[in-house]
């Protein structure tokens, strides 16, 4: 944990390589694994969530997880593939929840739609 409240995931020099990126004045935060694989970063008084994991998807959907459109912000949840099976970093194929009105969901191979659910 950082003197700003975020969690940072660093390398063997100390450079961060991922960051939770929360805008707070809080110094009681407190980083869980809940039960239901969401790792959350909370005020340890409060309870409240300032930042989880579930919020960032990459290759695996748990329960109460969510993919799609966010409503509210605007911000689009998508699983990513593996590249192989040896290397985990994003690979081409995507999956995700369109945006327009009856939502759909789709495979993206690349840019190309490889396969959609249909209405």
């Amino acid at each position: 944990m950082g003197i700003d409240g975020n969690l940072r995931l660093v390398d063997e020099k100390q450079n961060t390589v991922c960051s939770t990126s929360v805008t707070t004045s809080l110094n009681n935060l407190e980083a869980v694994l809940l039960d239901t694989g969401n790792f959350i970063l909370r005020d340890h008084i409060s309870g409240g969530i300032f930042w989880e994991s579930f919020d960032y998807p990459c290759d695996t959907f748990l329960p109460e997880m969510m993919i799609g459109l966010n409503t509210k912000t605007g911000e689009r949840r998508f699983l990513d593939s593996w590249k192989s099976a040896n290397d985990p970093s994003s690979g081409t194929f995507v999956i995700g929840v369109t945006a327009e009105l009856p939502p759909q969901v789709f495979l993206w191979n690349g840019s190309n739609p490889y396969w959609r659910s249909g209405q």
